[in-house]
């Protein structure tokens, strides 16, 4: 019994070892969202929310509420995954957003169903920086922007080009 006990106790300290080898680090979380002071109205027509949705109607208005005083030009698309209980019906009733409704197709072979949520909604994006948000997500002021200056900050200084190869 006491030969069991040592060979668990090798086992799981080589797994614990093993984990503190991997390449992507999984312990480390330097991203984390502080809010900050922002001002309120500030320019988000850089970034669209996608929002996928299947029977949301409970908790879908307070999250589109909460988007509504997060900044100017916030474009939001929520796909409806086919729901039955009115969630498209109670989100256009939020009438301070710019909101598209978008009802989701067929589910593809090969495709889960909140990636293909997700997917048909991306498709649907025209800005620089998107945010997927789940239906029963609760935001406080500068949730959206704080991600957003993160970003600004992160990748500001680069510059992409296109490949100018000779021939």
């Amino acid at each position: 019994m006491e030969n069991l006990f040592y060979i668990l106790t090798g086992v799981a300290l080589l797994i614990w070892v093993s984990i503190l080898f991997l390449p992507w680090q999984p312990w480390r979380n330097t991203d984390i969202l502080e809010i900050e002071s922002f001002q309120i109205n500030s320019n988000l027509s850089d970034v669209t929310v996608v929002i996928p949705a299947r029977d949301e109607a409970e908790v879908i208005e307070t999250t589109l509420s909460g988007l509504v005083g997060q900044g100017d030009g916030l474009r939001i698309i929520l796909v409806d995954d086919h729901s039955g209980d009115g969630t498209a019906e109670i989100s256009k009733k939020i009438k301070e957003i710019d909101l598209q409704i978008i009802p989701s197709t067929p589910l593809p072979d090969g495709w889960s169903g909140k990636l293909w949520t997700l997917d048909q909604g991306v498709r649907k994006v025209d800005t620089k920086l998107t945010l997927l948000l789940d239906a029963d997500v609760h935001l406080g002021p500068g949730s959206v922007q704080q991600p957003q200056h993160n970003w600004l900050q992160r990748w500001s200084d680069v510059h992409l080009r296109p490949d100018r190869s000779p021939g």
